[in-house]
């Protein structure tokens, strides 16, 4: 049902328009958050197309999972949280990551986060697609 309104909402003669107003405003947003951090060697312009293009693929990506028959769940685990093999995946350690689970290690920053996948037509099915990037103390 969600996927075939997503597929009515794209095909609409008025998407376009939404699409580009949603776009400018995205960029405007991104820019405020990461103007302070644009390299000033770098030509404007050239930020500004990559902000563009940046916010332009997310919109894609994010149509694709809509339409698809599936709901993803983006997991952004607490700080100070334990270490755990199934879910984390440490970046700063060269531990094995069964060695910081059982000596409880505490997440320090969550780079990214984990991703499941549940499959909306067989109900009780659930992936783990990716596991979250972590700095561990």
């Amino acid at each position: 049902m969600r996927a075939q309104l997503i597929a009515r909402i794209l095909m609409d003669p008025r998407f376009q328009e939404f699409r580009q107003f949603k776009i400018n405003h995205h960029v405007d947003r991104v820019k405020m958050i990461v103007g302070p951090m644009i390299s000033t060697t770098k030509m404007r312009n050239d930020s500004q197309f990559d902000l563009h293009s940046l916010v332009s693929h997310a919109m894609e990506l994010s149509a694709i999972m809509f339409e698809s028959r599936r709901r993803f769940d983006f997991i952004w685990n607490d700080t100070c949280a334990k270490f755990s093999v199934e879910f984390h995946s440490s970046v700063d350690n060269t531990m094995p990551p069964l060695t910081l689970q059982m000596r409880q290690w505490r997440l320090k920053l969550v780079i990214t986060p984990g991703i499941n996948m549940r499959d909306e037509r067989s109900p009780g099915t659930k992936s783990h697609i990716l596991k979250s990037d972590v700095l561990v103390m």
